[in-house]
């Protein structure tokens, strides 16, 4: 006797049809649960061999915090100067974004002008802190060679 069986999209016969037939016409097949299961842990196997490694990937992630944590270490040690009033006022940010110096040119300090020198304090800081950012950006990006994506908006200060 002859039972008809569908194929399903691979190509491989519908097993749950083909058994229901079967036992539609009274027919006992041997071995069905142990030949069922191979086919479904062998399509199993199948599905997975299609998704990404997670031990591999959880190395890669150690890896890309170990660049990090290096990175963040070595950003405190760079810096960037942020210049106001032509060079006359110097403040000095390091990757970490914090300001470790301050230098004014005594040419510049003039008692009755206070808020001049407060201004050009000022500029120079948030130029040095902006400058000091954006190394921090760029040395993260190459730590994590664009692993790490890009939100507009996102502020991760020492990253």
């Amino acid at each position: 006797m002859r039972i008809p069986i569908e194929a399903d999209t691979d190509g491989n016969e519908n097993l749950t049809d083909f058994h229901a037939k079967v036992k539609e016409v009274g027919f006992d097949f041997p071995g069905q649960n142990r030949y069922t299961s191979n086919i479904i842990n062998l399509r199993a196997e199948r599905a997975m061999a299609g998704m990404p490694n997670m031990q591999g990937m959880m190395k890669q992630i150690q890896k890309v915090q170990e660049k990090i944590a290096r990175t963040q270490e070595e950003l405190e040690g760079k810096t960037v100067v942020g210049e106001a009033g032509g060079g006359m006022v110097k403040v000095t940010a390091n990757g970490k974004q914090h300001i470790v110096k301050v230098a004014i040119d005594k040419e510049v300090v003039n008692p009755a002008d206070v808020e001049m020198l407060e201004d050009l304090v000022l500029a120079a800081a948030n130029k040095a802190l902006d400058d000091a950012g954006k190394m921090a950006q760029e040395e993260m990006a190459k730590a994590t060679n664009g692993m790490l994506p890009s939100i507009p908006g996102l502020s991760m200060p020492g990253l």
